[in-house]
């Protein structure tokens, strides 16, 4: 988690999916809403993709995506990046699910991201594999809240995603970097 901490400390460098806990977005406060609890958890549904809103205020360089792994391995994971229209801009591919409680650290093709609003992405195609992520929020669905969309078949994420609201208290701790 250390490595994980050092990462998020260097601001101008990352975009974390914590970004918009405590203001949406869209830039509305969310009520009542603070993290309770960050530990791992078996990924909710096999396929199922989380797509998590962050927003670029100028452009930025996305080279590398950060996933933190927990303590159970397994099958296959694929992250990515959306435009606010739901076109996928980059993804991994699927790769095995790899480093136990280790920041898995995924290369992609450096994606351009303009100011605005945009998505990462995730899935696993499996129920077994552990995540770190946010488990628990003090009030209601958060995940709805905070823009964050689903989609109940996305693995490998598809070319265009399909979004449904958030329903999930599960928001994976997921990292952009620019180098």
């Amino acid at each position: 988690m250390a490595q994980l901490n050092q990462l998020i400390a260097a601001q101008s460098n990352v975009i974390h999916s914590f970004a918009c806990i405590g203001l949406s977005c869209s830039g509305a406060p969310i009520p009542h809403t603070s993290i309770a609890n960050v530990g791992d958890g078996a990924w909710p549904t096999a396929n199922k993709a989380i797509y998590i809103p962050f927003r670029v205020y100028e452009k930025f360089t996305a080279k590398r995506i950060v996933l933190r792994n927990g303590v159970t391995l397994s099958g296959n994971v694929d992250v990515g990046i959306y435009n606010s229209a739901g076109t996928r801009l980059v993804s991994s591919g699927s790769v095995a699910q790899a480093g136990v409680s280790a920041d898995q650290i995924f290369d992609i093709t450096d994606t351009d991201l303009v100011a605005g609003l945009h998505y990462m992405a995730v899935a696993l195609d499996n129920t077994t594999g552990q995540l770190s992520r946010a488990n628990s929020f003090q009030t209601g669905p958060t995940n709805f809240w905070l823009g964050v969309h689903e989609q109940a078949t996305a693995f490998a994420l598809p070319a265009t995603a399909t979004f449904a609201d958030g329903t999930l208290s599960y928001l994976p701790i997921m990292i952009l970097l620019n180098y």
